[in-house]
């Protein structure tokens, strides 16, 4: 199940979790993603494709877990460097996603932001992690498939541990590690945010950040923009 993938300047980067149909299932009447079966004694394959030429492939390993969004990928001296949401497994489709759809009030499953680098070269990976909750994350548009030093996410925040409500909206300098947030308050839900460049500039995070939010408090949508 491939939700989203990365685009580096050279390489296409797909993540392929530990993830099995189950068909008898579905004959059952179950819908497709609660026939999905998650695989924990199974690897995360690393999908490495050549842009220039889609038959030189690469297939790295690396422990299961879960991802549905990237932020953004790059290359550098053979290293690609790729940002994305890491959750444990499937819970989120499996568990919380149906009980929220049948009206209950749970708690979503947390997910961090991960930054891999996949050595070509050694045919090795590494993982760094952060300890935020958060997802959807989104760069300078400008800066797609290249090197960039900010990250933007949604992010819950001033919540208990295991609360994967996000109330907030943080900013990442992933070169010091250095964070801005804004809280909306434990009423809030937000959506994913998208970086408008300001037109004429072309420094990095110059223009506004633009998206939605959802008060329960108010049952009111409202929408929220950042210098």
């Amino acid at each position: 199940m491939v939700h989203d993938f990365a685009v580096s300047q050279r390489h296409l980067i797909l993540l392929l979790p530990p993830i099995s149909l189950d068909r008898d299932a579905l004959r059952a009447g179950k819908g497709i993603a609660q026939a999905m079966v998650w695989n924990a004694n199974m690897s995360m394959k690393v999908l490495v494709i050549d842009k220039t030429d889609f038959a030189r492939r690469r297939v790295l390993e690396m422990p299961p877990c879960m991802v549905f969004h990237f932020g953004n990928a790059w290359d550098a001296d053979g290293v690609i460097h790729v940002d994305f949401v890491k959750s444990a497994d499937l819970g989120v489709m499996n568990d919380w996603m149906p009980r929220v759809m049948r009206g209950e009030s749970v708690r979503a499953p947390a997910s961090t932001a991960a930054f891999l680098s996949i050595d070509l070269n050694g045919g090795t990976l590494a993982l760094v992690e952060r300890s935020e909750n958060l997802e959807f994350p989104r760069v300078d548009p400008r800066f797609v498939a290249q090197r960039h030093r900010y990250l933007y996410y949604p992010v819950g925040l001033h919540r208990s541990i295991g609360d994967g409500e996000l109330n907030g909206l943080m900013r990442l300098d992933a070169e010091t590690g250095k964070t801005d947030t804004y809280s909306f308050g434990d009423d809030c839900t937000m959506e994913e945010h998208v970086m408008v460049p300001r037109p004429g500039s072309t420094k990095e995070g110059e223009g506004w950040l633009v998206g939605v939010g959802f008060d329960s408090n108010r049952q009111q949508s409202f929408a929220s923009v950042f210098d």
